[in-house]
């Protein structure tokens, strides 16, 4: 069965299936994650009104979540993986309440909507960079976890680590994605006779 040949769709060619996790690890390409860091400096700019200063781009194994708030957003489709955005709780209430025009003090579901949306709407605007670059690309909607020290893998994809400061606090942003494996058809038994 392993070495059986599958008819793919257009030009590719056709890939072995390998048990799940064994995959060798694939390199991150800087063209996934360009969108998000310019996305993200349009959408944080544009909402929160100040500048915004970029760290150093680090390659990082996410594997355990260092910030009190954590946007995740799925990606599938020509590229498959996450998108993370953490921050510190402070942040949050700074980020959401500026976009509000009001003072949060504790960190509740309006905060968790509002950092949810902050994630979708950067994650939606580097998806629509992907398309003009010929990746065809969905979103999941966001999840928000809540505390730190959250377990994520993101098995054999590394993660780009993007370091964000604003007047509001400090955002990272980890881009952990990769090209799609090609898919065989699915197909009846009486389709291969």
């Amino acid at each position: 069965m392993w070495g059986l040949k599958y008819v793919l769709k257009g030009e590719r060619a056709a890939q072995p299936r390998v048990p799940f996790g064994s995959e060798p690890q694939r390199p991150l390409k800087p063209e996934y994650v360009n969108p998000f860091i310019k996305a993200a400096h349009y959408v944080l700019q544009d909402m929160l009104g100040d500048g915004i200063n970029r760290g150093s781009v680090d390659v990082q194994d996410i594997a355990y979540l260092p910030d009190d708030v954590t946007v995740l957003i799925g990606m599938t489709g020509d590229l498959q993986g996450v998108v993370l955005y953490g921050m510190s709780s402070r942040s949050a209430k700074n980020m959401v309440g500026a976009m509000m025009g009001e003072v949060l003090p504790v960190l509740n579901e309006m905060v968790e909507s509002g950092v949810a949306e902050i994630g979708n709407i950067i994650a939606g605007q580097a998806t629509i960079e992907l398309e003009k670059m010929g990746y065809n690309c969905r979103i999941s909607p966001p999840s928000v976890l809540l505390g730190r020290g959250y377990m994520i893998s993101t098995v054999n994809i590394k993660g780009l680590h993007v370091p964000l400061e604003t007047s509001q606090g400090k955002l990272r942003i980890y881009v952990a994605l990769r090209e799609a494996t090609p898919r065989p058809f699915e197909c009846s038994n009486r389709e291969l006779a």
